[in-house]
């Protein structure tokens, strides 16, 4: 999961918050689920209309922004 999305979820479901994750994959999205948010929704977070989509889709009170794109030790590169 990814680092400082995983620690926000875990924060906002302790404290009792229902959470809908934003993820770029599939993979993610059963991680995010399984960590408490309520739902995961696959999208781009770069594309407009992927995100207009899931803010339609769930009418959200509140956005936290937290994408990251952490450089993968072994090949130094991003991971996503």
């Amino acid at each position: 999961m990814p680092q400082v999305g995983s620690q926000v979820l875990r924060r906002l479901t302790a404290d009792g918050q229902e959470v809908v994750g934003f993820t770029k994959t599939s993979a993610h999205a059963g991680m995010i689920t399984e960590a408490g948010a309520v739902r995961a929704i696959v999208g781009d977070a770069l594309d407009a209309p992927s995100v207009r989509a899931a803010l339609e889709t769930t009418r959200p009170e509140a956005v936290i922004h937290a994408l990251t794109a952490i450089p993968s030790a072994a090949h130094g590169t991003c991971r996503t």
